[in-house]
């Protein structure tokens, strides 16, 4: 998995890409796990994801809970069919706002 990190003006969006897994989860704490308290907002680009996991859905609920830890919002944005049908499941998109591509 790759993962691309933007900050511009209060907005930190990760971009990621390949297979969100639990071989590649671990990839990801460096990004959530220090957030930036200059960070308002926390965004998921999840345009090139092709694949997420339990471990891949662990992490976007630990990012989500950092966010609000330091008063910002999450968001998910650009969600494929596979990934959006995983999200549906699982009742993520009851829980994130989540924008299709």
């Amino acid at each position: 998995m790759t993962i691309n990190k933007t900050f511009e003006n209060g907005i930190l969006t990760l971009s990621f890409e390949g297979w969100f897994n639990t071989e590649t989860a671990p990839e990801a704490d460096p990004f959530i796990g220090n957030l930036d308290e200059g960070t308002e907002h926390l965004i998921f680009d999840f345009e090139k994801l092709e694949y997420i996991s339990s471990a891949g859905l662990r992490k976007v609920a630990a990012a989500a809970k950092n966010a609000r830890g330091i008063g910002a919002d999450f968001k998910i944005i650009n969600v494929g069919l596979a990934v959006m049908s995983v999200l549906k499941m699982t009742g993520f998109t009851n829980k994130f706002t989540i924008d299709a591509k």
